[in-house]
């Protein structure tokens, strides 16, 4: 419910923001139609996947088109509607200890580039729960670009899907070099 001015006098300003600590915690609004717009958001929360950050806040959401998400610890909840761009042409890290949870009917995307090579790298775990959203690795759409989904073999990796649908435009695979 605050207020961050982002332009004045002809100058951007930007904010990167971290969320840390061990308790759970809510990007939210309690009223009104909000415009957040994001520059860097870095999720430390905790040691392990235990520790959440929801985002469910309403109105608008703006993000950058690329990089702009980085999971060290903890669980990121995207619990609101509205289209959400992860990644373009930059790799995705899921670390062991983290988790990206999508609880919401929108798309999301993640190496959402016309360009070959681009991976999520899956060392923790990606949940696509109830709210029946849709998870794209790679361009939507029938394109000759590809994007994998790098699954460790660590034994923390892991792809869960209740309801609603990850297309990959690529492989689910194992990191090239090596056999695990």
């Amino acid at each position: 419910n605050a207020t961050f001015r982002s332009a004045s006098g002809g100058r951007t300003y930007v904010c990167n923001v971290s969320f840390t600590g061990n308790n759970n915690a809510l990007i939210t609004n309690t009223g009104g139609n909000p415009t957040t717009t994001f520059n860097n958001v870095t999720v430390n929360k905790g040691n392990s996947r235990a520790t959440t950050l929801t985002c469910n806040i309403g109105g608008t959401l703006n993000t950058p088109a690329d990089n702009w998400l980085t999971l060290q610890n903890g669980a990121f909840i995207y619990d609101r509607t509205g289209d959400l761009n992860i990644s373009t042409t930059t790799d995705f890290v899921i670390p062991a200890t983290a988790e990206l949870r999508i609880n919401s009917p929108s798309n999301i995307f993640i190496a959402n580039s016309a360009t070959n090579g681009r991976a999520l790298y899956l060392n923790g775990r990606l949940t696509i729960l109830t709210g029946g959203g849709n998870v794209y690795v790679g361009p939507s759409g029938n394109t000759g670009n590809n994007a994998d989904i790098e699954y460790s073999g660590s034994g923390a990796s892991m792809i869960e899907v209740q309801s609603g649908n990850l297309f990959v435009n690529g492989q689910i695979r194992r990191p090239l070099a090596t056999t695990n």
